[in-house]
């Protein structure tokens, strides 16, 4: 159920409208009854600075989250050393981003 709730929440955070992104939060306070206060209480009162729709309207050079880059630091500390290719490192860092964007 987390792996479903998370990629859930992707999905409704890169709705790329207002009412996209209200229709996929509906689905989940209905799909995730035990979660509706948190949604309401802390989540939704929030999403101005994480909803994909609000934050499209920001110049952000390309950053949504500090998660975002957080990611990306979690590939590069795993995957550089001495002997690391920069292809290497580019390629791993793609597949990263294009994990995520398949949440769209």
């Amino acid at each position: 159920m987390a792996s479903s709730f998370v990629e859930d929440f992707y999905t409704m955070r890169n709705s790329y409208s207002e009412e996209q992104f209200n229709m996929k939060y509906q689905e989940m306070l209905d799909k995730y009854e035990p979660c509706h206060p948190y949604l309401e209480k802390r989540i939704y009162p929030s999403r101005e600075s994480w909803a994909r729709y609000c934050i499209s309207k920001i110049f952000t050079a390309g950053i949504e989250s500090t998660q975002r880059v957080e990611s990306i630091n979690g590939v590069i500390k795993k995957l550089v050393d001495r002997g690391t290719l920069l292809k290497e490192l580019v390629t791993a860092i793609e597949r990263e981003l294009d994990k995520e964007s398949h949440y769209t």
